[in-house]
């Protein structure tokens, strides 16, 4: 029996009720019985010596957190055509930034197709131009005009369309990131398939699986410390951009996203961290919103005349490089042509504007001569349209306008361009035009640069004419 208590003294409650029935058993063996008062006595004893033995086991503690760093967004860049493969630029591990290209497929056929829609296009400018001035001189019928007119429109949505086939030949990346994998090379025939897949590394997404213990006290635009894994060291600071608000009942858990800068690509996608949010904090980095910004819309002044001009471009960009050439901002041509429903609102129009500034028709005729000047590289006469103390983006006079054109004309063999929702707005005695820009610049090699953006020239009159005091145009993005 002294063994058996020595045994229940040091035992948990489940081993010392048993060791007690044992000890009735044993008894009853030698014909003893208990007292049960004594025996109860007993058992309530060595209860409380088992709570006093059973250790004590912590809460978990919520303030770090498992978590995992995951690339923002992972995309399989693939061909919007069939054809054979040209050339890949990049390889596995490539940096490419957002609207570099990164592929071509074969196009030659495409840039005759864009050759000869531009030729056609080309045709029909000059014989609207040439039944205009018939017109105004009261020698032809206004249908006649109109008809001109229309096949310009059918001439210039066909050039539109040739330039969207041969642009569909280049793959460029939608975003600055990294090459993560390279599925074909250059000769091989692709129907519509993936040619690279590009993962973005900055910002990185880190995702936590949180307790529901914190919910609540967590919330977007907070800030948290995450400390990865491996040799990087930390905390880096994060910024939290997404928290689930439908909590997993099984787990008791909820998702938070957050947001970690890697402007320098130091920390690598696809390894484990740790996480712990600051409470009371509010983030400066403002990550959330720059990468789903959107480009604000600009507020268009009010207008009095408005001009839609379907219109071809020769540009020549900024810090774009062709065959060596560096090509200037400022040099922009126009080739275009109003509608006969936009002459008519002009000519409506009129009567609401400046008297000494310049008329609908002398704008659209300023646009004319300006794209009959630049097809011919006809200098003397391009210089005729502009002021002496004309200004561009990087240019403040008609001498260095004119010589960044004697050099685009040198070095490409063709320059087109489209104007879209081109308005007119009138300052006092000058107007200003304002319109979308698709310019196609091709070299004398061959080789094609897209450029999109916005133009933008200032008119004023002088004498029975317009004359074009500045050129300018911005939010470029050139493929």
């Amino acid at each position: 029996m002294k063994m058996v208590k020595h045994s229940i003294k040091y035992s948990l409650s489940s081993v010392a009720i048993s060791v007690a029935l044992f000890s009735v058993n044993v008894a009853a063996q030698d014909d003893i019985l208990p007292d049960p008062d004594a025996l109860n006595k007993q058992l309530d004893e060595l209860t409380q010596q088992s709570k006093l033995m059973t250790p004590d086991i912590p809460a978990t503690n919520p303030e770090k957190i498992d978590c995992l760093i995951e690339p923002f967004s992972v995309v399989e860049v693939a061909t919007s055509t069939s054809g054979v493969l040209q050339e890949v630029y990049v390889d596995r591990g490539s940096l490419v930034k957002e609207g570099e290209v990164i592929a071509e497929l074969e196009s030659g056929v495409e840039k005759a197709n864009a050759q000869h829609a531009a030729a056609k296009l080309e045709f029909h400018e000059k014989k609207f131009n040439r039944l205009k001035a018939l017109y105004e001189q009261n020698v032809i019928a206004f249908n006649e005009m109109e008809e001109a007119q229309t096949e310009v429109e059918l001439a210039r949505h066909e050039n539109q369309r040739a330039l969207e086939l041969l642009r569909m030949r280049t793959i460029t990346s939608p975003f600055t990131g990294v090459v993560v994998e390279k599925y074909i090379s250059p000769g091989e025939l692709t129907d519509q398939q993936k040619v690279v897949k590009i993962a973005q590394l900055n910002p990185l997404k880190v995702e936590i699986i949180a307790p529901i213990t914190i919910y609540g006290s967590v919330s977007p635009g907070m800030l948290a410390n995450v400390w990865p894994e491996g040799p990087m060291p930390g905390p880096y600071e994060a910024e939290i951009d997404i928290v689930d608000k439908v909590i997993d009942a099984a787990s008791g858990t909820f998702g938070i996203s957050l947001l970690l800068a890697n402007p320098d690509y130091k920390i690598p996608a696809g390894v484990r961290c740790t996480a712990k949010v600051l409470p009371n904090s509010k983030s400066k980095l403002n990550l959330a919103q720059k990468v789903r910004a959107k480009k604000p819309t600009p507020k268009s002044a009010p207008t009095k005349v408005k001009a839609s001009a379907s219109t071809q471009i020769k540009v020549k960009q900024t810090a774009t490089g062709i065959n060596g050439h560096t090509v200037a901002s400022a040099s922009v041509a126009t080739n275009g042509v109003m509608s006969a429903p936009d002459m008519m609102t002009a000519s409506i129009s009129q009567k609401q504007l400046p008297p000494e500034g310049p008329t609908a028709a002398q704008l659209q005729d300023i646009v004319t001569q300006f794209v009959s000047a630049y097809e011919t590289g006809n200098l003397e006469r391009f210089d005729s349209l502009f002021s002496v103390n004309a200004k561009s983006n990087d240019h403040t006079n008609l001498a260095t306008i004119k010589q960044e054109y004697k050099e685009l004309f040198a070095t490409t063999s063709d320059r087109q361009l489209f104007i879209n929702d081109l308005k007119w707005s009138f300052v006092e005695n000058k107007a200003k035009g304002v319109g979308k820009l698709h310019a196609l610049i091709v070299s004398k090699d061959d080789s094609v640069r897209v450029v999109k953006g916005k133009i933008q020239f200032v008119a004023e009159k002088a004498g029975n004419k317009a004359i074009i005091t500045h050129l300018y145009h911005y939010d470029l993005n050139i493929n």
